[in-house]
């Protein structure tokens, strides 16, 4: 059993809490975010210690209790031809490990994957996706991206 639950961290889970979830709100629905993602996951992760030192302290509405938000109506919905995987905001060496193990467990090898990384260049306040290709595929989507600016360009 924990124990007792001070006052002061009882506070500061509550005003974490609010914080992302106004954060949240502001970046998926109005498109106006007003902290980076490093903030929004050192804020998170502070959270997360918290609920579980004290699980007393988990709430229905708190942001570690669901995975993203409901976006804006403006987005266009994505379907991809294999799902992507999150690192799920990987820092250490360990937690790169686990997606890698994670992403083995899927496709059900015990091979050593090959990753090939590139910088994340974003701009302040937004999300980026990366989707790595399998090899096989590489050629067709090449032809594809390729076609795709060709169009653009003679536009």
């Amino acid at each position: 059993m924990t124990a007792a639950v001070s006052k002061k961290t009882t506070e500061r889970a509550a005003a974490l809490r609010a914080q992302l979830n106004e954060a949240s709100h502001r970046y998926h629905m109005l498109a106006e975010p007003t902290i980076t993602d490093a903030e929004y996951d050192a804020l998170l992760r502070e959270l997360e210690a918290l609920e579980g030192e004290h699980p007393e302290l988990i709430t229905a509405d708190s942001p570690t209790q669901r995975v993203g938000a409901r976006p804006s109506s403006e987005f266009a919905s994505v379907r991809h031809e294999i799902p992507m995987l999150s690192l799920a905001n990987a820092f250490t060496d360990d937690e790169v490990g686990e997606f890698a193990r994670r992403i083995r467990d899927r496709l059900e090898r015990n091979a050593p994957l090959t990753f090939s990384v590139e910088p994340k260049f974003c701009l302040p306040y937004s999300k980026c996706a990366v989707r790595s290709i399998c090899r096989e595929q590489a050629s067709r989507n090449t032809t594809r991206w390729r076609a795709l600016r060709r169009a653009r360009s003679s536009r």
